[in-house]
């Protein structure tokens, strides 16, 4: 019972008989005095009662009632029964006192935008409890102090609360709010609870300062021509200085970070643009316009964009020179192997999407530049020359041999990928009969390659007209460049 007398259950009791002749209860072994194996909890009418053998017996209460604390001393007794009082039984009472609620309050943190004040949501914090009797908080393990819960997220208001008993605590910050930075000292404290404040509970202010807004601005490449035109097709990619090494590192550990996808230029303005913050960037060109080769060093750049440039934006031109290439001719006796001068060849490059060459007509292909006439190293050369696919034509025959049968060369192809951007052709004419005389092959007569000789380009002289079958031979530096484009050769 307690001590206005109600009755009280749920308290449980051990039943010890006096047995080692010692005055008072003697729990331990050996020795002691002799447990009843029958345990008993109080009821509703707050009794507990057992039927016993005649002697001296000792109730020892070993669990209080729910709300109440044991007694200083457990043990009620000596009750001694005997013949005479069996009949009525013996009886003591076990007076409990309530226990004293522990002293509680609040544990708050408020956060707020240290410049305006206002509460802010999102903050994510978590209450510690000063354990380890350092100063400070300590958060490792195994000696660290005491984590209070879970992780608090202030609402609306800012505020995180947790109720707890008298302390010493801290709030740790773990997440900022968004658009905040972590304050560089995350711990708010110590926060003392005590008997007498725990009505009005404990608070502290955890200001943050909001992030920097970042300041976009764009960063630009135009694709042109040494003239200044601009060029399509071209395709760059993005990087930002980030792994701290001057110039664009892409491969490696630590490369630069790539910003985005490729981009295509286009007309009419040619030019690749991305918005982005403030930052040191690169672009890096990895295709070429058609018609043009890359640069020698492919990346443009440091450009630092900064919050006083940001909306004029930084921007760099890339300038390609477009592909020029050649194409040599070299006349040779088919026999002797040894080089002929005085033939005469036209160049022509396909432009009419007809397959093989046309040199008349309302839509002829499109012959480039003057004709060419071998020189005494039987070489004819043809210069400054665009990607695309030509036809080296010959027009007459070095004096004393024959035009070939088919005096247009395979189609040859000039690009990017050739070798050293030229085509080397080997071509093979036929003597005339026994006993005719050509031109002096010992001289020159003045004739450059890639010039056009004195005679009329593509008239030939009836002595060096078609006679018979004439060997040619075409030799094309290159793998895969020698193939003819999609057409055949006009009969």
């Amino acid at each position: 019972m307690n001590g206005a007398g109600d009755a009280l259950a749920g308290a449980g009791f051990e039943l010890w008989r006096e047995s080692n002749g010692t005055p008072g209860l003697q729990t331990g072994t050996p020795g002691g005095d002799t447990l009843d194996p029958r345990g008993c909890t109080t009821r509703a009418d707050g009794l507990c009662r057992l039927t016993a053998e005649p002697g001296t017996y000792y109730w020892r209460e070993v669990t209080p009632p729910a709300g109440y604390a044991l007694p200083a001393n457990p043990v009620f007794g000596p009750l001694v029964l005997t013949p005479g009082n069996a009949g009525e039984g013996v009886r003591v009472r076990a007076v409990n006192t309530p226990l004293v609620p522990p002293v509680r309050g609040e544990v708050s943190v408020l956060k707020t935008d240290a410049e305006t004040g206002d509460p802010l949501a999102g903050a994510v914090f978590r209450l510690w409890k000063e354990t380890n009797g350092t100063p400070g908080l300590q958060t490792g393990r195994p000696n660290g102090d005491t984590p209070v819960g879970g992780p608090c997220t202030t609402d609306e208001s800012g505020d995180c609360t947790r109720t707890v008993g008298v302390g010493t605590y801290y709030w740790q910050e773990i997440t900022a709010p968004p658009g905040y930075l972590l304050p560089a000292n995350p711990v708010f404290g110590p926060l003392a609870l005590t008997e007498e404040n725990a009505r009005e509970g404990v608070t502290v202010t955890a200001a943050d300062i909001a992030a920097p807004v970042p300041v976009p601005g764009a960063v630009s490449v135009r694709k042109v021509s040494p003239e200044g035109a601009p060029l399509a097709g071209a395709v760059f990619q993005l990087w930002r200085e980030t792994n701290g090494t001057p110039g664009l590192q892409t491969g490696g550990n630590t490369p630069d970070t790539r910003v985005g996808d490729d981009c295509v230029t286009s007309l009419p303005s040619a030019t690749c643009t991305r918005t982005v913050d403030v930052g040191t960037y690169y672009w890096r060109e990895t295709t070429a316009p058609p018609g043009h080769g890359l640069p020698a060093n492919p990346v443009f750049g440091p450009l630092v964009l900064t919050a006083d440039n940001a909306d004029q934006g930084v921007a760099v031109d890339a300038v390609n020179s477009p592909f020029r290439g050649r194409i040599i001719v070299v006349k040779k006796d088919p026999k002797t192997k040894s080089v002929l001068r005085g033939a005469v060849f036209e160049l022509w490059k396909e432009t009419n999407g007809v397959r093989g060459l046309q040199t008349e007509g309302a839509d002829p292909d499109t012959q480039i530049g003057p004709a060419c006439e071998t020189n005494r190293q039987g070489v004819c050369e043809f210069w400054n020359l665009g990607e695309g696919w030509y036809y080296v034509r010959e027009v007459e025959a070095p004096e004393g041999y024959l035009l070939r049968e088919d005096p247009v060369t395979e189609p040859l192809q000039l690009d990017v990928r050739t070798p050293d951007q030229e085509r080397v052709v080997e071509l093979f004419n036929r003597p005339a009969e026994e006993g005719h005389h050509g031109k002096d092959h010992g001289k020159d007569h003045g004739k450059k390659p890639g010039k056009s000789p004195a005679k009329k380009p593509g008239k030939s002289p009836a002595k060096n007209k078609k006679a018979g079958k004439a060997k040619s031979h075409a030799k094309g530096h290159g793998k895969g460049h020698g193939k003819a484009p999609a057409k055949a050769r006009r009969p």
